[in-house]
C-alpha cells in the first residue's frame, strides 16, 4: 500500500538473470503514485515510502545477491509508474519505431523528464531527515530504432524518412532540453546517441515468446537469422555498456 513498508518479492531465476515479473495490480499501485507524488511535496513520509518502494525492493534484492545491472522494462507512456522508475535509474534508453507516433512521443519526453527531475529535487530539498529519496539523475544514454522494414539489406525509404525526423526530435526535444537543465544528463548535441538498430523480425518475436527462448534460439529462425539477430543484440549490449561506462 502507500503507507506501509514494501513487501519483499522473490525474483525468478533465468540463467544469469533474475526477473521480477510485472503484475496487473501495478495498475492499482500506479493510482496511489499519482497522489503520493503530490503528497511527497507536502513532506508526508507515507507518500515518500510509496514513491521509493520499488527502489527499496530492488535494493533489498541487490543486497541479498549483488547485481551487475538492473533494467526496468517500462511501457511507452509518461505515467506515474514510469516517473518513479526513470527517476530511480542511472540511465535511460528510448526504443523508437520509425513512424509518426514515435516522433510525436519524443516531442513530449524531454519536457516531462525535465519537469520530473525538478519536482524530485524540490521533494529532496524539503523531505524530512533520513527519508528515502529517488536519485533523480537519469542520464539519456541513447535510442534504438526498431521494427522497421528492410528492402534487400537496407532500410525502406519510408523508415529512413521517419528516422531522420526521429534524429532531429532526439536532438531538439530530448538532448537539448535535458542539457539545459544539467549538461551531464545527455550527450552533446553534436553526438547522435544511436545505440543500434533492430529491424522488423516478423513472427520470430512471437515464436520466441511462446517457446520461452531468445529470438536467435527459436525453432522458426533460420541459421542466418540466428547469426544476424544474435550479432545485432550483442553489438547493442556492448554499446550500452561502453556508453554507460563513459
Amino acid at each position: 500500500n502507500n503507507t506501509g513498508p514494501s513487501r519483499p518479492v522473490k525474483p525468478l531465476a533465468a540463467g544469469d538473470l533474475k526477473l521480477l515479473p510485472g503484475d496487473i495490480k501495478l495498475s492499482e499501485f500506479e493510482e496511489f503514485l499519482y497522489d503520493s507524488w503530490t503528497d511527497s511535496l507536502k513532506r508526508r513520509l507515507g507518500a515518500l515510502r510509496a514513491i521509493t518502494s520499488i527502489s527499496t525492493l530492488v535494493g533489498h534484492i541487490h543486497r541479498q545477491s549483488p547485481l551487475d545491472y538492473v533494467f526496468y522494462d517500462t511501457g511507452p507512456n509518461i505515467g506515474a509508474l514510469n516517473r518513479v522508475l526513470l527517476l530511480d535509474s542511472d540511465f535511460f534508453i528510448v526504443p523508437v519505431a520509425c513512424d509518426l507516433y514515435s516522433m510525436r512521443a519524443l516531442a513530449t519526453l524531454g519536457q516531462a523528464m525535465s519537469r520530473w527531475i525538478f519536482d524530485a529535487e524540490t521533494i529532496a530539498a524539503i523531505a524530512p531527515d533520513n527519508a528515502m529519496l529517488l536519485t533523480a539523475k537519469p542520464v539519456f544514454l541513447g535510442y534504438i530504432p526498431q521494427q522497421f522494414r528492410v528492402y534487400g539489406r537496407n532500410m525502406t525509404k519510408a523508415a529512413k524518412f521517419y528516422l531522420r525526423g526521429i534524429k532531429s526530435r532526439v536532438q531538439e526535444d530530448v538532448t537539448a532540453v535535458l542539457r539545459k537543465q544539467e549538461k551531464c544528463l545527455a550527450p552533446p548535441r553534436s553526438v547522435d546517441p544511436i545505440l543500434g538498430e533492430v529491424k522488423d523480425l516478423a513472427s520470430l518475436v512471437q515464436v520466441a515468446q511462446q517457446e520461452g527462448v531468445a529470438i536467435w534460439e527459436c525453432s522458426r529462425a533460420t541459421a542466418n537469422q540466428k547469426r544476424s539477430t544474435r550479432s545485432t543484440f550483442r553489438k547493442i549490449a556492448k554499446r550500452i555498456v561502453q556508453t554507460a561506462e563513459g
